[in-house]
């Protein structure tokens, strides 16, 4: 039996690759298993950059910036000198895990990744990829960019700081502090298929696990529709009709029109990157996961593009999770085999995620002795 581990981050309480190393070695102490192979994924949120530098070793730079609210702290990316190409995590600078203070979503911005963005830049990276799951804000991307030299202006062409709530006010755009991009590519990888505003948009969709109260999402919302209708009226670019606009708070519906990022499927990019779908075809059964699966693991998510190559090749799946909210039903039709919860009980939220990693080894334990059982029969 040869056994692939390709767990996500628990977030909040373990990375991608200490989640894997821990199943790793509660399954190894069984003799039934041959082979153990670690292959910790990403979603583009947080530990993307840890993820990606396991894969690719990648050199790490070390940049000193702020968060999204303006905390300083150090962040990193990985930078390809021989591609010219730099790897940045948005939420390394600008994600919820990074705030050194209570969320304050109207003031939120994406500046410090602009920061990082222009660190790259000014090493000599020309493309730019920018990962942008797990972010504190919803800015529109006018945060990251008013660093690389775009001003918004009121009606007395005065600058605007670049913040959420200042969003409905900006009468104009001044885009002509940009020429030192002209020859810079710039990607964002996402797996989020959401339209910039709406029913469906970053407002209604995920500002509220960013600290957004009702009142809030009113005024963002005003914000944001008011941005679309700008954008539209400068560059004639429809940003609802655009896939993945509404991710991370809207930072591709301002990086596609302003600087003309192109947006990517992540989990895609990813497989490509680290050769998941090669690799793969050499393994009896595979066990992904993350901190919560529940219906809408199948939508578009890394866990579904596991799954989905895992089927190709017809390798079983085996869920591992925190917080399994899958009926019988949900588990096939997503396409696992099966799934596990590693919380053995009744546990606290804070716990269970303190205890992450001993709880992922001991159903590696129990995973083991049930494979040993099976092969021994």
């Amino acid at each position: 039996m040869k056994i692939i581990l390709a767990l996500n981050s628990f977030k909040g309480s373990c990375s991608s690759l200490n989640a894997n190393l821990a199943l790793k070695s509660g399954l190894s102490l069984n003799r039934s298993i041959k082979e153990l192979k670690v292959f910790p994924l990403c979603d583009g949120g947080d530990g993307s950059i840890e993820v990606l530098h396991y894969h690719l070793g990648i050199p790490k730079v070390k940049v000193h910036t702020h968060d999204a609210l303006g905390a300083p702290l150090y962040s990193t990316y990985l930078f390809d000198k021989k591609k010219a190409r730099a790897y940045i995590e948005l939420a390394n600078a600008s994600g919820m895990a990074r705030l050194q203070s209570k969320p304050d979503i109207l003031h939120a911005n994406t500046s410090g990744t602009g920061k990082v963005i222009m660190h790259a830049i000014r090493r000599g990276a020309n493309k730019i990829i920018l990962m942008v799951g797990g972010s504190a804000t919803n800015d529109a991307g006018i945060g990251i960019l008013h660093e690389l030299g775009i001003k918004f202006l009121d009606k007395k062409n005065k600058e605007f700081k670049p913040i959420p709530s200042n969003l409905k006010y900006i009468h104009s755009i001044d885009d002509r502090g940009i020429q030192h991009l002209k020859n810079i590519h710039f990607e964002v990888w996402t797996d989020v298929k959401n339209p910039f505003d709406g029913n469906e948009g970053a407002v209604a969709v995920y500002s509220k696990q960013k600290g957004a109260d009702q009142n809030e999402q009113v005024k963002l919302e005003e914000g944001m529709i008011h941005f679309r209708k700008l954008i539209y009226r400068k560059y004639h670019i429809k940003l609802n009709l655009i896939e993945g606009t509404g991710a991370a708070g809207g930072v591709g519906g301002g990086l596609v029109p302003l600087i003309g990022a192109r947006i990517k499927h992540g989990t895609i990019e990813i497989f490509k990157l680290t050769g998941f779908k090669e690799i793969i075809k050499a393994y009896d059964m595979i066990f992904t996961g993350e901190g919560s699966l529940d219906i809408q693991s199948g939508y578009g998510k890394l866990v579904q593009g596991v799954i989905k190559e895992a089927k190709k090749n017809k390798v079983p799946v085996i869920g591992v999770c925190g917080s399994k909210n899958l009926d019988a039903s949900q588990v096939k039709k997503i396409g696992f085999d099966s799934v596990f919860s590693i919380v053995p009980g009744p546990k606290s939220l804070a716990e269970s995620m303190e205890k992450a990693e001993e709880f992922i080894f001991s159903l590696g334990v129990n995973l083991g002795g049930m494979i040993d059982a099976l092969m021994n029969k």
